[in-house]
């Protein structure tokens, strides 16, 4: 049960012909956005947030744009979703970790990799049907978490301008978003840059970005800063997360 069978990265064509797989899909989104329309329903991604397609679902690829993603396929899972949905991983990345380090074993020689992936694959669909059944955010909260991810990789995004524009009391919102959250929009914003760092970094072997290229991609504007904040999140330095995955 729960048995990974498929980790990558998906090109999704507008507009494309029909899909649908065997096993449940699941579609996390890293970066950008996209939309897919299923039985008749558009359902949008935005970067922190993974679309579960049950098996044997229809559906087609609408519109993407700069739509990163990593894509997972699952046997057996035990979920009981009849029908799609999307879930938000706004809680720490718990899900893109465990994402990542599937696509890491997936594609490496490792003795034994079985053992592992079956271990994520359990662990990713406990947090599916955990997060799935969590109570819903506000209206304005969810409008703040979407802004945040649509501009963390800018280095020049001014949050506290952002929530002093809104309509409400900056304490109450900031209040308000970690009671529905369990974090501040600022810890949010750092936690998803953090995230994306480590995507890319997971990834070095596909580019030659530098760590001070990384800090800057991700929305970081000092790199100092970037690095003990990335240690402190994740135990250990970018330099040395990086040597881990090699």
């Amino acid at each position: 049960m729960n048995e990974i069978t498929y980790v990558g990265n998906q090109i999704f064509i507008s507009r494309a012909v029909l899909r649908t797989r065997k096993d449940c899909e699941l579609i996390y989104c890293t970066g950008g956005k996209g939309t897919f329309s299923i039985d008749g329903e558009s359902v949008t991604l935005f970067s922190g947030e993974l679309l579960v397609v049950p098996s044997h679902t229809v559906y087609t690829a609408a519109e993407f744009f700069g739509f990163d993603n990593i894509c997972l396929s699952v046997s057996g899972a035990t979920l009981s979703f009849r029908s799609a949905k999307k879930i938000a991983d706004e809680r720490g990345g718990n899900i893109l970790r465990c994402f990542t380090e599937a696509a890491f074993y997936f594609g490496s020689d490792i003795e034994n990799k079985e053992l592992i992936l079956s271990a994520l694959g359990e662990l990713i669909v406990s947090y599916l049907i955990v997060y799935a059944g969590r109570s819903g955010t506000s209206e304005i909260v969810d409008e703040i978490r979407k802004t945040i991810l649509k501009n963390f990789r800018s280095p020049v995004f001014k949050l506290d301008e952002y929530l002093k524009s809104l309509p409400f009391s900056y304490d109450y919102l900031r209040k308000l978003f970690k009671k529905e959250t369990g974090m501040t929009p600022h810890d949010f914003l750092v936690v998803t840059r953090v995230n994306e760092a480590k995507t890319v970094l997971s990834c070095s072997g596909r580019n030659d970005y530098s760590i001070n290229e990384i800090s800057r991609k991700c929305g970081f504007k000092d790199q100092l800063y970037f690095s003990k904040v990335f240690k402190k999140l994740v135990g250990v330095s970018p330099s040395g997360f990086l040597k881990q995955k090699r």
